[in-house]
């Protein structure tokens, strides 16, 4: 019954396309989301005491993971595909606050890793099978 809702729901928001309100609605949900899953793990995984701007890191790896995709594409993407590329974007995150000075390269191996993306937030209220608003 699940996945019938599912496959529902997808068949409903297929208008709400890239810039539609549903898009950019829950692209910000999904940064929001990803962002503070990413902070909490790295408080978790001891790095709380550092001065290094996880909530900058984080949000520049999610940032840069949702780029060019779509709110269908982050809904329905592969866990682990997601999980290995948000790594590799934040190692490139990390590597530009060391060339800006906003972290010393002594600090970037405490800085977070990110943990598997989170699951897609709901959709909006009122977001689902409308036409999409440009």
């Amino acid at each position: 019954m699940r996945i019938i809702l599912t496959i529902a729901s997808l068949a409903a928001l297929a208008g709400c396309g890239e810039g539609s309100a549903f898009d950019n609605g829950f692209r910000e949900a999904y940064v929001r989301k990803g962002v503070d899953t990413c902070v909490q793990a790295a408080q978790r995984g001891g790095a709380a005491g550092t001065a290094i701007d996880f909530r900058q890191l984080c949000t520049c790896a999610i940032e840069r993971h949702i780029e060019g995709r779509s709110a269908i594409e982050l809904m329905t993407e592969n866990e682990q595909e997601a999980g290995s590329t948000a790594e590799r974007q934040m190692e490139q995150c990390i590597e530009e606050a060391a060339r800006r000075g906003d972290i010393s390269p002594a600090a970037a191996p405490g800085a977070p890793t990110v943990p598997a993306m989170p699951p897609a937030p709901p959709p909006p209220p009122g977001a689902g099978g409308g036409k999409p608003v440009n």
